[in-house]
């Protein structure tokens, strides 16, 4: 039964990431909006992020933010400040399904998906 378990946990957390992805590629009307392209979306965007904070330590935040807005751009086929919105949307949507969950009782749940943005809330809090 922990495989079954394992697998459960892996589903939703595979949704709960792709979802925020996936409303934004839609509210963005993109050319690619399936739960495939934006797996591929993410990853992509994710390490374009994680290159833009090693390139520029001083102003790696916005970097990486541009840097993540062109892999949404490059996967999602839309324009330049359309995947920036993405990317901007993206991280909006985690962070109501953070808070969310935090607040459904889900907190150990969400920390583990979502740790870095919870981390954020409670330095807001």
């Amino acid at each position: 039964m922990p495989e079954l378990e394992a697998l459960v946990v892996f589903a939703i957390s595979f949704v709960i990431l792709l979802l925020p992805v996936r409303l934004a590629a839609g509210l963005a009307e993109a050319r690619r909006r399936s739960f495939a392209w934006c797996l591929v979306a993410l990853i992509a965007a994710s390490f374009l992020y994680y290159v833009g904070l090693l390139i520029a330590p001083m102003y790696g935040s916005i970097v990486a933010f541009v840097l993540s807005g062109v892999g949404f751009m490059l996967i999602l086929h839309t324009g330049f400040f359309t995947g920036l919105g993405v990317s901007l949307m993206y991280f909006l949507f985690s962070l109501a399904i953070a808070w969310g969950l935090t607040e459904l009782g889900y907190g150990q749940f969400a920390h583990r998906t979502f740790g870095d943005i919870l981390d954020l809330l409670n330095l807001l809090n």
